[in-house]
């Protein structure tokens, strides 16, 4: 038995177990179908230390950060870039200039879906484009590319190869994006995390733990 508390247990066709410690600093096993409550025990128990050091960092984070009011000098994250959003009567929809991310004051009393609205947009035309690009280059055929509200997750790979990118990932610079897009078109190649799984991403991307250590670091600023 562990003292850690399991806050929830996803079973499905997979076959691997996976652990994740979500923006909630909550505990989260996904594992395959006939796995026992005993062996989920066993493998919690095993990394625990990681487990408590990972939610300490997490519930830390949100200490710092806390919950984001889009409220006129909000920092909002596009592109790798700090824009200030600026409620102004000077446009009718979201807007973007050097240095400030626009949003009509007529969307004040309802910002938070404008806001992910517009992000989702950008997610839409950004990285779909680079998955069609990499998919191309790397001669790798994906079912589709969706871009999804997921929390704990930056990209992912279905067993039909239908690819799934949050739409927070366009707040991240290029190259990161790049790297998460080539991250999942790879794991049609390869549905794991193996050796080889990373050996064929650094063909791509010599330099993609930058890109994960990006991620990892500033995850905090990339959430609502």
């Amino acid at each position: 038995m562990t003292d850690i508390k399991i806050d929830k247990i996803i079973k499905s066709k997979r076959k691997t177990i996976s652990i994740i410690i979500d923006e909630n600093a909550e505990l989260i096993v996904r594992c395959p179908l006939n796995t026992s409550k005993e062996y989920i025990d066993k493998i919690v128990a095993k990394k625990s230390k990681w487990i408590k050091e990972k939610q300490e960092l997490i519930k830390s984070r949100n200490k710092i950060y806390g919950k984001k009011e889009f409220v006129d000098g909000v920092i909002l994250m596009f592109l790798g870039k700090k824009y200030k959003l600026h409620v102004t009567n000077t446009v009718q929809n979201i807007d973007i200039t050097d240095s400030n991310i626009l949003l009509p004051k007529a969307y004040k009393d309802n910002a938070y879906s404008h806001i992910v609205q517009w992000y989702k947009n950008q997610a839409m035309q950004i990285i779909l484009e680079r998955v069609k690009h990499y998919s191309k280059e790397l001669d790798i055929k994906y079912k589709s590319a969706k871009i999804s509200s997921a929390r704990t997750r930056w990209g992912s790979c279905s067993s039909n190869n239908t690819l799934n990118f949050t739409y927070r990932l366009v707040m991240a610079p290029m190259c990161v994006i790049d790297y998460v897009v080539v991250h999942e078109l790879i794991h049609i190649l390869q549905h794991n995390h193996s050796k080889h799984f990373w050996d064929e991403v650094k063909k791509v991307m010599p330099d993609y733990q930058i890109h994960r250590k990006w991620l990892k670091d500033n995850q905090g600023i990339m959430r609502f």
